[in-house]
């Protein structure tokens, strides 16, 4: 189905785009000599709400910042 297939292409392109960002913020991390993880585990429900996100953003990623050891 064509629909099924579009809408797995949109899939992959938001995924790739996290993935780009993830990695945007894992080296500005680096470079600022902060610790950090991108994870996938999160409380989505909860994060919309406090982010005051639409129905339609949804959170893939987030990475928890701390300074080094």
């Amino acid at each position: 189905d064509k629909a099924l297939q579009r809408f797995a292409e949109l899939m992959i392109e938001k995924i790739k785009h996290a993935g780009i960002v993830s990695q945007n913020i894992s080296i500005f991390c680096s470079a600022a000599r902060l610790a950090t993880v991108p994870r996938a585990s999160m409380d989505i429900n909860q994060l919309k709400k406090v982010l005051k996100l639409k129905e339609s953003q949804v959170p893939m990623m987030n990475h928890p910042i701390g300074y080094l050891k």
